[in-house]
């Protein structure tokens, strides 16, 4: 540990004598590890790291473009006997709320009374709902998200048992959500029971997505095949067309979350992990250029008793060193970027506020750090120590070490241009691909078409269905 210590204060020295050097190689390696931070945060918030319910991996949901309707939901609950409990979550609905502060029009998720239940998530304050509050006429109370809490009701617990009007309507304060809940990738500032009245012209209107948990000891390819004998009498028994339920796939809840985003991310990471290697390669050029001045150090070194072992050892400690040092730069870089994709990203992007550079991409960044040190200072080290050292002591650089030096920065280049060669063309391939999916044909003049949705609030419009 001594002897590790002196290497550390040594490289230090080193490093702080050449700012130069030291400064373009953290620079460079700062920008490799920085985006590199900045994209994992993304990749691990978004897609690695597990929802935030209970035994995430036994949720599970249809796939993305099937909705169900309240009839498809009481039959499913009564024959889809691998299905432990089923819920209904249908996003998207505004009410507008006066009488607290300025009136707002509030984004509003209606769940089914046991959403809360099957995701096995409890409200910070208050109760969740209960079955009666689905009924017709017993559907005003309402829970609100902690964003909505905090920022109109001023974080007060008070606001239990509170009335608040909706749409004109007063409606009951219930409960208050935990911060950043979001089902399905839809945040909502306020939840009401969504009513199942099986006598409502509604009841078979498909509005709602699917959420339900798998009994224990089920698979989710066990729940799937149960499925495929359970549509057929749900299409007979609901009057369905025949081929309803030709498409429908049981999938993973966090798939289901995520998978809009999944190839982008991971392309994205692809690319930052071919800016590291870059980096790295530079780096490593760089430290071989620097090996190839400090022959007749080394051999000064040697000669007072230094082995081999011990200067490759030491120019390890210093590359690594160097790599820490840049990584410690590229946090506070990736840490901005982190917040320029949560301030950047579009608001619908599923588990938006789960992106943090937290400890275990801070100890991925420490690992890359450290690997890049080894792998891109092995060669410098090896070249420096090896050779004629007595040639280097009396100032010749020597043949064999020369030689070396040059093939290995050779082959350095080359890689480096072979990658940066392959990041252009997998960019080039990523962009034509975004190009191409913005500017798919609809099958129409999309020029000066505009698109708006109209939600009629209020007892006076209660009959215009009807």
């Amino acid at each position: 540990m001594s002897m590790f210590a002196a290497d550390v204060r040594f490289a230090v020295r080193s490093l702080v004598r050449r700012p130069g050097f030291t400064l373009v190689a953290t620079l460079t390696l700062a920008l490799g590890i920085g985006a590199n931070a900045a994209i994992f945060s993304a990749v691990r918030g978004i897609l690695l790291r597990p929802l935030p319910f209970r035994s995430p991996e036994r949720l599970v949901s249809f796939n993305a473009d099937r909705f169900i309707s309240n009839a498809e939901l009481l039959f499913l609950r009564e024959h889809a006997g691998t299905l432990g409990a089923a819920a209904e979550l249908s996003p998207g609905w505004g009410m507008a709320m006066t009488g607290v502060g300025e009136a707002t029009q509030l984004a509003t998720a209606r769940v089914s009374s046991n959403l809360l239940d099957v995701l096995g998530v409890r409200p910070m304050l208050g109760r969740n709902f209960i079955e009666a509050e689905s009924t017709p006429g017993r559907e005003t109370v309402a829970i609100l998200s902690h964003a909505l809490w905090a920022e109109r009701f001023g974080s007060d617990p008070s606001v239990i048992g509170r009335n608040i009007t909706l749409d004109g309507t007063a409606y009951n304060v219930i409960g208050v959500l935990p911060a950043g809940f979001e089902v399905l990738g839809q945040p909502a500032d306020l939840w009401t029971p969504l009513v199942i009245d099986p006598t409502a012209w509604f009841h078979k209107g498909a509005t709602s997505w699917l959420v339900a948990r798998l009994r224990d000891g089920v698979t989710i390819e066990q729940s799937r095949a149960e499925l495929a004998t359970v549509f057929p009498r749900m299409r007979e028994a609901l009057d369905y067309p025949p081929d309803a339920y030709r498409d429908v796939s049981l999938i993973p809840l966090r798939d289901r979350t995520v998978g809009s985003v999944r190839t982008a991310l991971l392309v994205l990471l692809a690319a930052v992990g071919f800016i590291v290697l870059i980096a790295g390669a530079n780096v490593g050029n760089l430290l071989l250029m620097r090996a190839s001045g400090r022959r007749r150090e080394i051999a000064v070194r040697t000669a007072l008793g230094a082995s081999r072992s011990q200067v490759i050892a030491q120019m390890l400690v210093e590359s690594v060193t160097l790599a820490l040092g840049g990584a410690a730069v590229g946090l506070a870089l990736g840490a901005a970027g982190v917040r320029v994709l949560r301030a950047t990203l579009p608001a619908d992007t599923p588990r938006l506020a789960s992106i943090s550079l937290d400890t275990t991409v801070l100890a991925v960044c420490a690992g890359l750090a450290i690997l890049i040190g080894v792998v891109f200072g092995l060669a410098p080290a090896f070249l420096a120590s090896g050779g004629d050292m007595h040639g280097a002591l009396r100032g010749s650089r020597g043949v064999a070490g020369r030689a070396g030096g040059e093939r290995t920065r050779g082959t350095l280049v080359v890689a480096e241009v072979a990658l940066t060669l392959v990041l252009v063309i997998g960019a080039g391939l990523m962009m034509r691909t975004l190009w191409s999916l913005s500017h798919v044909n609809p099958g129409f003049r999309p020029d000066g078409v505009l698109t708006f949705r109209v939600q009629p609030s209020g007892d006076r419009y209660k009959t215009a269905a009807a």
